[in-house]
């Protein structure tokens, strides 16, 4: 387990974050963002997803700890829809016109609206996984999907910002390239790839920005978080002009290095967002 911080206050809140292979358990005290003690598990070849979760969440003492909501963040697949079209009965026909693959008998489609962008975000989550985690936390449990979490901090932040140029903005997270555009406060581009190496992730991002005609001099490529790729940002600037980083130092300026290094870009959004810091 590492811990980050010092400890204040009683009350604590559980985020989990889950991905292929395994999950993360992140509790908190809510008045206090640097502190956060971690704990991270993996899922083995041939283990099932939902019996490790249980284990896991009967096991840890981190779990046990929580009375300030529980937070679920996944990190699998989604797809977005304009807020006037959605209806909550269509949403698993919305969702499978994008993921055709995904089994409706394994998988239950859940949906967030996220007002401020007038669009709603449906992610699959497998029945099992939520059945285990009902049954432990049966209230105030809420399910969230990682990248509508960064669409809103960063509409915020591109607001706070009053860019006169086009942003292009990039973050990468467990295995997938997303690429996302705000014009006039709204979500005008939003798209993810699966990126194997740092030549999927140049030929994608530049096939996107010839798509949407952005300036290669004029406007902004904006890398968000860390990059798995330790050349990607010198061999883009070999074709636009501006590309630059946002760190968790650009969003989160008072927090210790040690937090930071050891925590998640978007659970730093999440428990900034949900806990009002």
């Amino acid at each position: 387990m590492q811990v980050t911080g010092n400890k204040t206050g009683r009350s604590y809140s559980l985020s989990i974050r889950l991905r292929t292979d395994g999950f993360s358990f992140f509790v908190n005290n809510p008045s206090d963002l640097a502190f956060i003690q971690k704990e991270d598990y993996t899922v083995g070849e041939g283990e099932e997803y939902a019996n490790r979760l249980q284990q896991a969440l009967q096991n840890s003492s981190l779990c046990s700890k929580s009375n300030a909501g529980v937070y679920v963040l996944t990190t699998m697949p989604d797809t977005r829809v304009p807020l006037e079209h959605f209806k909550k009965d269509e949403a698993e026909a919305l969702f499978r016109l994008t993921f055709s693959q995904a089994d409706p008998h394994k998988h239950r489609i859940v949906y967030n609206i996220l007002p401020s962008l007038e669009v709603v975000e449906l992610s699959a989550i497998d029945k099992d996984v939520e059945r285990v985690l009902q049954e432990r936390y049966p209230i105030g449990l809420q399910f969230l999907g990682t990248e509508g979490v960064m669409l809103e901090a960063l509409q915020t932040y591109n607001e706070q910002q009053n860019a006169k140029n086009s942003r292009l903005y990039v973050y990468f997270h467990d295995g997938e390239m997303f690429l996302f555009r705000f014009q006039e406060g709204k979500l005008n581009f939003a798209n993810s790839y699966a990126v194997a190496g740092q030549q999927d992730a140049v030929y994608y991002l530049l096939y996107a920005w010839k798509l949407m005609e952005l300036n290669a001099s004029a406007d902004e490529c904006l890398l968000v978080g860390t990059s798995p790729f330790i050349g990607l940002l010198p061999t883009l600037r070999t074709y636009l002009r501006q590309v630059k980083e946002i760190t968790p130092r650009h969003l989160f300026p008072n927090l210790p290095q040690t937090a930071i290094s050891q925590i998640p870009f978007d659970i730093f959004i999440l428990l900034s967002s949900k806990n009002k810091l």
